[in-house]
């Protein structure tokens, strides 16, 4: 009996296998991550933005190599999924940078846009800019201690000196979503 050579339908069945094995050993499946509901918004009165924050992921694994601006005992990600919005009128642009978590023990976290490539590799797609008239739904990266997310805030900043059209020059300030879960 003659030996069939390898199809190009072969090579392709096996290459697709590879590659289903290979991204299931990238990460956790984003089916068994815990998610927890958050349903809660806040709206800037002088510029309309809104930020609704849908809910977090408590402790997705910080990926190796990442640097942290402070030391963390026992290190991980908190992954909060946020939808901001803003109006057509306004001459501004909203960046990941212009969000801060405040921790349960009262520390500021500034977002982390590096993990960014992690978030991708669990299905977390990161939020990007939003420019005036756009909303965009996204995940925001924040490096806390493990177990210090219960009574943490989200914090949205207004930038000192934004210039809004028939507004003139607004101060900074800081709107804060509690991520206290639904239900």
């Amino acid at each position: 009996m003659a030996v069939q050579p390898r199809t190009r339908r072969s090579l392709s069945t096996a290459a697709a296998l590879a590659l289903v094995l290979t991204l299931g050993a990238c990460g956790d499946d984003p089916e068994t991550l815990e998610h927890v509901t958050v349903s809660a918004s806040v709206t800037d009165p002088d510029t309309s933005q809104t930020t609704t924050v849908h809910g977090y992921v408590p402790d997705l694994a910080l990926p190796a190599g990442t640097t942290l601006e402070a030391p963390l005992d026992d290190p991980v990600i908190l992954a909060v999924d946020v939808t901001v919005a803003v109006g057509p009128d306004r001459g501004f642009s909203v960046r990941p940078s212009d969000f801060t978590l405040r921790t349960s023990s009262g520390d500021s976290v500034a977002a982390l846009t590096s993990v960014n490539r992690a978030l991708e590799d669990e299905s977390l797609w990161p939020l990007l800019e939003v420019g005036s008239g756009s909303t965009l739904r996204g995940w925001l990266a924040f490096p806390v201690e493990r177990g210090s997310v219960d009574g943490a805030t989200l914090v949205a900043a207004r930038p000192e000196s934004m210039t809004v059209e028939g507004r003139g020059s607004l101060e900074a300030a800081t709107f804060e979503i509690s991520l206290e879960p639904s239900g």
